[in-house]
């Protein structure tokens, strides 16, 4: 048998609102890069990008508390809360998720 290829379904696009990279629900389905609903330590910095965030990876993976990725419900609440508190030095322009990014 030959091995099974994983297809990657960028930002699902069967919803509406696909376009909408300041929906957290969209940059979060951009970035979900394996459709495992889940975004680990590599997938949530793309997603903290995208809204202006750009935290160290020492950084993300102390607010990921030691689980090896955070659901949706998590990403917008974790989001939620860093968006308020950030510092400075963390925040800087929006970067577009690569999932939307022409090749």
């Amino acid at each position: 048998s030959s091995p099974r290829r994983h297809q990657a379904v960028p930002c699902y696009d069967e919803y509406d609102d696909d376009n909408d990279l300041s929906n957290p629900s969209t940059v979060f389905r951009c970035c979900d890069t394996d459709n495992s609903l889940g975004l680990d330590c590599h997938e949530l910095r793309f997603a903290f990008n995208a809204f202006g965030l750009f935290p160290t990876m020492d950084y993300i993976e102390e607010w990921m508390e030691d689980q090896p990725c955070v659901d949706e419900a998590a990403f917008r609440s974790l989001l939620e809360r860093k968006l308020r508190s950030a510092p400075s030095w963390m925040r800087g322009p929006r970067a577009i998720p690569y999932a939307r990014r022409g090749v």
